[in-house]
């Protein structure tokens, strides 16, 4: 132990660094071929301002070891890390002046790629894409150069994009259906035509009778499916999400997704929505990937600013797709209100795609675990940026909520997909359960190795849950209680896993061009969540009697209430998290 007179915030920064290495050391990517270190390298460092030097002993050299500490703890630090990354420097005060400037961080380059989708190019395995390239900083920042990308795909991967060819993946295979099953065999629930009915004068009547008899409104939404839309020029943009730095990558997986992949799986899934209507040879669709590292705020200016090369094509389409995921998400938001208060896009012709978004920040205590006190200083403001969203006044959150209420109050069709073994966001964040809007639409993602039959009870009641909310009922809570026992391992996949399966992008094309609010448009409301408050277990059964017990539950879904009661008493959990969450609900069925 360090002596009585050592920093204790200095103590906190230690022990959290070396928490981290140790973390890293037992972790499976630490045991392959690529070694990983705490280190940086130089080119990533960026220079810290030096504390006040009453922090620091005076009789320190440059290169010392730690001020104020027994030669055996600053033996046995040495050892563990290097200290040529702490927020501190070590070098004699009495050498620097009064105040010395902090360094700029590295630049980052922020860019652009516009090209044509022709789709000859769907079933290869290895494709160019020629287009123009626009780089913030350099002379093509607003005279675009020629440029060309390349496209890879694995053999299986074509394998079952030509299987699926011939029509969308989002679409049930029989009326009974209330998910989707994709082409890579995982679960998009729920499927539309479960949530929303295909509208006529007769249905319409239906239901207002069944109103006036019940008391009790069948659809609060007011979304219907009607006749497809019809388009002549289309424009998908992609938009990653917070791409991490070597040591964070860790847990929150490498950052394999980029804007190209998403434009790329959005224009397919255009075209294979306007091949299914018979309309393809007609519809020319364009595709601009946006890339850039930074916060939120920096992102959506230089993104923005890049994305105005091409003004014209956004001006001139008929139908504007944006697919985001993660960070992402919450700067497409404030991208289309730039757009749309441009007088460049009208709202009613814009779809966004949000997939694993970070709409009300990651898992609580996540902060915690990667010592983000002490590292978010160091390396990124982004990263750090990421936890403002659990707060609900926070600069970030306020100026979030506004963009997204501005985008669905003039029109757009939003898609919130999220990943229900995400590592990174809970569901209730990427779903953004906070928002309430006939425009917006939830889905879940389940990945085939977890939703399995063993699992069907959760994939019933994630699906029914969604069913109502995105029919304008309340879910009492249900998805942000799940989504503490859903959460996936730090080295898991799930934050990545849903921008691959084609069936997301049809689900969002299928949501922004087949679907009509048939009553007066409302504006968006917004229902606070506390992330502290998500992960108290005892909130589960609660939530699950006040949603049984909803007058719309038991009078229009009894059926599926007692199904999903059968299915709970059915359920044989194999790991200790989910047998956890049967014993929290084992209470529910002796109750109703």
């Amino acid at each position: 132990m360090p002596p009585d007179g050592t920093d204790s915030t200095l103590i906190r920064v230690i022990r959290s660094l070396r928490g981290i290495q140790g973390y890293i050391r037992s972790s499976p990517a630490a045991k392959g071929d690529e070694k990983i270190e705490i280190k940086r390298k130089d080119s990533e460092k960026s220079q810290i301002s030096t504390p006040p030097r009453s922090r620091l002993n005076s009789q320190t050299g440059t290169g010392a070891s730690l001020p104020d500490t027994p030669q055996s703890w600053r033996t046995s630090i040495s050892k563990s890390l290097s200290t040529s990354w702490l927020p501190f420097q070590t070098r004699n005060p009495d050498e620097l002046p009064e105040q010395e400037a902090r360094k700029p961080e590295p630049e980052r380059k922020s860019w652009a790629f516009w090209s044509r989708y022709s789709g000859k190019n769907e079933y290869s395995e290895d494709s160019e894409d020629i287009g123009e390239l626009a780089v913030d900083g350099t002379a093509t920042e607003s005279d675009p150069t020629k440029a060309e990308t390349q496209v890879k795909r694995s053999k299986s991967e074509l394998d079952l994009r030509k299987q699926y060819s011939s029509r969308s993946s989002a679409r049930v295979q029989s009326p009974n259906d209330v998910h989707y099953k994709t082409p890579f065999s995982n679960i998009v629930s729920p499927a539309i035509e479960a949530c929303y009915m295909r509208y006529s004068r007769a249905g319409a009547l239906k239901r207002r009778f069944s109103q006036l008899i019940s008391g009790v409104p069948m659809d609060a939404a007011g979304v219907c499916i009607s006749a497809p839309r019809t388009f002549k020029k289309a424009v998908v943009i992609g938009v990653h999400g917070f791409f991490p730095v070597r040591v964070v990558r860790t847990i929150l997986g490498e950052p394999t997704g980029t804007s190209i992949k998403f434009a790329d799986e959005a224009a397919e899934s255009v075209e294979r929505w306007a091949r299914e209507q018979g309309i393809e040879s007609d519809v020319s669709i364009e595709k601009i990937a946006l890339e850039g590292e930074g916060t939120v705020e920096q992102r959506v200016d230089s993104l923005y600013k890049l994305l105005l090369n091409w003004r014209q094509h956004i001006v001139d389409a008929d139908y504007i797709l944006v697919a985001a995921h993660s960070q992402g998400v919450v700067v497409s938001a404030h991208i289309l209100k730039r757009l749309i208060e441009d007088g460049l896009a009208d709202g009613n012709n814009i779809g966004l795609l949000g997939m694993a978004g970070v709409s009300l920040g990651p898992f609580y205590g996540l902060d915690t675990l990667m010592a983000m006190k002490a590292y978010s200083t160091i390396e990124s403001a982004a990263l750090a940026e990421l936890f403002e969203f659990q707060k609900e006044e926070s600069k970030q959150s306020v100026e979030y909520r506004e963009s997204l209420a501005y985008i669905v109050n003039h029109g757009v069709r939003v898609t919130f997909v999220g990943s229900t073994n995400d590592q990174v966001v809970p569901l209730y964040s990427s779903l953004c359960m906070s928002a309430s809007h006939p425009g917006i639409f939830r889905a879940a993602f389940m990945d085939r190795k977890i939703h399995n039959d063993d699992n069907a009870f959760l994939t019933s009641l994630i699906g029914f849950v969604l069913r109502l909310g995105n029919r304008g009922h309340s879910d009492y809570g249900v998805i942000k209680a799940l989504s503490q026992p859903l959460a996936g391992t730090l080295t898991g996949s799930g934050h990545s896993l849903l921008y691959m399966d084609p069936c997301v992008y049809d689900l969002a094309v299928r949501h922004s061009l087949e679907t009509s609010i048939t009553d007066w448009l409302p504006k968006m409301t917004w229902r606070p969540i506390d992330a502290k408050e998500s992960a108290n277990p005892y909130l589960l059964p609660w939530s699950m009697r006040g949603l049984f017990d909803d007058a719309f539950t038991k009078t229009y879904m009894k059926k599926e209430i007692d199904g999903l009661i059968d299915q709970l008493a059915n359920w044989k959990p194999a790991s200790k998290g989910m047998k956890e969450l049967k014993y929290r609900l084992s209470g529910i069925s002796s109750k109703l």
